[in-house]
């Protein structure tokens, strides 16, 4: 038995000592030829303003540019009395022309609402209480209390980016 045991004995011996080696420094693992100099500069006002610039740039570059525009939309709405009717909007547009908006409550297709926008003009039809409403664009702010025109509407239905300007004055980091 002490004759199998001496040799297993020895070879384990022989594997530690083998598997063990000195830990090398970090600066002799990296030889001065590898290394560069390295300035640290406070890169966070540069790069803040390279990754604005280029997310401006990544907007204009997918613009949509189009003639006519089609869409059928789900509305979220709460009437006064806490009920949430299910309500669909019809946006028909053709650019820097008109922008035709048609609400339906979906439970039985009835047209509750028309809207036609022109470029200085709100037309409001109230299918439920026969109603016409003369108003100017200036209305459609008070109501959203938004500052748009007619074009930023326009861009807003569509998807496109609004009240973006590619002139970056201040950037603040916090």
């Amino acid at each position: 038995m002490n004759y199998i045991s001496t040799p297993f004995i020895v070879t384990i011996l022989i594997f530690s000592a083998s598997g063990c080696k000195t830990v090398k420094q970090i600066n002799k693992a990296i030889s001065p030829k590898d290394s560069s100099a390295v300035v640290i500069l406070d890169q966070s006002k540069v790069d803040s303003l390279l990754m604005i610039r280029e997310t401006i740039e990544n907007m204009n570059r997918n613009y949509i540019d189009f003639k006519t525009f089609n869409a059928k939309i789900k509305v979220d709405y709460q009437d006064n009395k806490g009920r949430q009717p299910d309500v669909t909007a019809i946006v028909r547009i053709i650019k820097d022309s008109a922008i035709w908006i048609s609400l339906t409550a979906s439970f039985l297709n009835i047209e509750i609402y028309r809207v036609l926008i022109t470029m200085d003009s709100v037309i409001l039809l109230n299918k439920q209480d026969k109603e016409v409403q003369y108003r100017s664009l200036d209305y459609l702010q008070e109501v959203t209390e938004i500052p748009f025109d007619y074009k930023t509407l326009q861009d807003l239905l569509i998807g496109n980016p609004v009240f973006t300007d590619s002139n970056i004055g201040i950037i603040k980091n916090r």
